[in-house]
């Protein structure tokens, strides 16, 4: 686990450093709320295309 997180740190950009202050908290917070959204939003296109060919796939039954 801590594995994936490492990549996933490095794929999105960030450093592993741990925020000094609280302005950089609330700003590392940010990108990793976007950062998980732009994942979950992938995630779900990758889904709806693969729903769209299993239909596309059953339209002659």
């Amino acid at each position: 686990m801590e594995e994936t997180i490492k990549q996933f740190f490095v794929i999105v950009g960030f450093s592993m450093e741990v925020p000094q202050t609280f302005p950089e908290l609330l700003q590392w917070f940010v990108y990793i709320l976007i950062a998980l959204m732009l994942v979950l939003a992938v995630f779900r296109l990758i889904g709806s295309i693969c729903s769209g060919f299993i239909s596309f796939g059953n339209m002659g039954k």
